[in-house]
């Protein structure tokens, strides 16, 4: 019985094939994205449990992406961010958006596996309060983008302008 949702962003397949195959019998649902853009809109509808995010994506970084989440939704989904190197600032960076962990490629299945059970046992089973909340947030951004025919990325890129 699947009881979570997560949702894996990066560029590549590689990655992609490789977390497919190691995460094939954990009872998890898990979808895919290559890009930012494609990450907002499936946590929106996914609505996701957890994110796994390598940190660079072909148009941005995953800090961007929690960053642009944070912004749009009331609840954003823990995440573990997947980084080639281990720097001090890029771990205070995604720690401090809310991330539970980053982890060193190559990814060692196990260590995943770990971290994303820690994650699982602390995400509260799902309630329709935050479900309505999300539905309610993902109504007034496609309303909006709609409304302005253009991407929800662009959108959020400029209401990022005018808040700043």
């Amino acid at each position: 019985m699947i009881q979570h949702r997560v949702l894996v962003v990066d560029h590549s397949h590689h990655i992609e094939q490789m977390l497919a195959s190691g995460l094939l019998n954990y009872p998890i649902e898990i979808a895919f994205s290559l890009n930012k853009e494609e990450a907002v809109r499936e946590v929106l509808t996914l609505q996701p449990d957890l994110l796994v995010t390598g940190v660079s994506l072909p148009d941005g970084t995953a800090i961007e992406l929690l960053s642009e989440l944070t912004r749009m939704l009331r609840w954003v989904p823990p995440s573990i961010f997947i980084a080639a190197v281990h720097e001090a600032e890029l771990r205070n960076a995604v720690l401090g958006l809310g991330a539970v962990d980053i982890l060193s490629r190559p990814i060692q299945m196990e260590e995943l596996h770990a971290r994303m059970d820690s994650v699982v046992k602390l995400v509260k089973p799902r309630v329709i309060s935050k479900e309505k909340s999300v539905i309610e947030d993902f109504q007034v951004v496609l309303d909006e983008s709609k409304a302005l025919g253009i991407s929800v990325t662009e959108l959020i890129k400029r209401k990022q302008v005018t808040i700043d």
